[in-house]
Formats: C-alpha cells, sequence, structure tokens
C-alpha cells in the first residue's frame, strides 16, 4: 500500500483539530487525493509561484504589484492584496539573496507529509527555509508554527552541511517564526498524530 499524500498544511490542521473536527480535515485531504479538486489547493498559486518568480529574478518586491493585474476573482483580490502587503512588509529594508530551499517528504504510519519550503532566502548572511503560510484562518500561532519548523528541521537538516534555518511565514502579517532550539517530547506527538490520521484516513 502506497503512504497516503498529505499537505503540510492540513497536516497541521488536523493537529490542532478536536476529535470530530479531526475527521473533517481527513475526509478534505481524502477527497483532494481522489477527485479534481484543484479549486483549494491551488487557491494561493498565483501568489505564491508570483513570490518565488521575484525573488528568482531578483526583481524589486514592487513586482509583486503585477500579481493583481487581469484578476477577476474578487476573493483573489482581497486575499492577494493583503498577502502582497504582508510580504513586502516582511521584506522591509532587508538585502536577500534567492536559494533553493531543501525538500522532501515525511513519512509515517503510512502518510507522506510533504515538506515544501517554497522560498530560499540568505537573510543577513544566514539561509533561511520558509514555509509560506498564506491562510487567513486559522491564525498561525507559535505553537503550531513550531510543529512546522521542527518538523522541517528534523527531517530536511540531517546529513546537510550548514543546513539553513528552517521557519514558516505567516504572510498575511509577515511575521516570521524560526524553528525552537529545543523541542522535547514534539516528534513523538507528531508521530502519534500521523498514525491517527492514518487510521482515520484508511476508515473515511
Amino acid at each position: 500500500m502506497n503512504d497516503v499524500p498529505v499537505r503540510l498544511t492540513n497536516f497541521l490542521d488536523f493537529v490542532c483539530k478536536t476529535t470530530t473536527q479531526k475527521l473533517t480535515v481527513v475526509r478534505k485531504q481524502r477527497k483532494e487525493n481522489t477527485e479534481d479538486y484543484e479549486v483549494y489547493a491551488d487557491f494561493y498559486k498565483a501568489v505564491r509561484e508570483g513570490i518565488v518568480d521575484m525573488h528568482k529574478k531578483a526583481q524589486p518586491k514592487s513586482a509583486l504589484d503585477a500579481i493583481l493585474d487581469g484578476l477577476s476573482d474578487k476573493r483573489k483580490q482581497r486575499a492577494y492584496a493583503t498577502i502582497i502587503a504582508g510580504y513586502k512588509r516582511f521584506l522591509g529594508r532587508k538585502k536577500v539573496w534567492w536559494f533553493h530551499p531543501p525538500k522532501d517528504d515525511w513519512t509515517h504510519a503510512g502518510l507522506a507529509v510533504r515538506l515544501h519550503p517554497e522560498v530560499g532566502l540568505v537573510i543577513n548572511g544566514e539561509r533561511h527555509a520558509i514555509k509560506l503560510y498564506m491562510r487567513e484562518k486559522p491564525k498561525l500561532k507559535k505553537a503550531n508554527a513550531d510543529i512546522i519548523t521542527h518538523l522541517m528541521d528534523f527531517v530536511l537538516a540531517p546529513g546537510k552541511r550548514n543546513p539553513p534555518r528552517f521557519c514558516v511565514l505567516d504572510v498575511r502579517h509577515g511575521n516570521l517564526f524560526t524553528a525552537p532550539d529545543s523541542a522535547d517530547g514534539l516528534m513523538t506527538i507528531v508521530r502519534a498524530e500521523a498514525a491517527c490520521f492514518a487510521e482515520m484516513y484508511r476508515g473515511a
């Protein structure tokens, strides 16, 4: 049996939900995996790719405004404008350089959680591999961000010489969360949640 692909944001939702709400997250992931269900998954695609493209081409942050040109979807217009403003706020006057961030999947208990930070930036001489969190709700809290950053650090850092600092950016608010220096017991919790997700997925 192949591992079930799970988006990192969906796994985070699952970890943070109560028991009955967890099943809703699992069913949503199953729908994404088994049907032509691209509306939600790709809602942020244009702005996410626009941010990456801007950095790869070493363009000024004002280049992000072009993402809104010709955009007819009212929901995307509102969301993208907020995201672009938040990302510009995060960049501020920083001088940054692009690098390709490491990517891999974390597999456990029949799940394959995608750990694909979209942005790699050298900031103040230090490399940062950044996962972009673009959702309005739930608002990203540090305890939840620690799950993302620690999991990326756990999977993507070993075996690499001078690995980057793994981070998650709450893009709408321009808040950057970095991996905690100490996360005793966190992987035990994450593994247990993954096993629970897999069991519920098989029965969903």
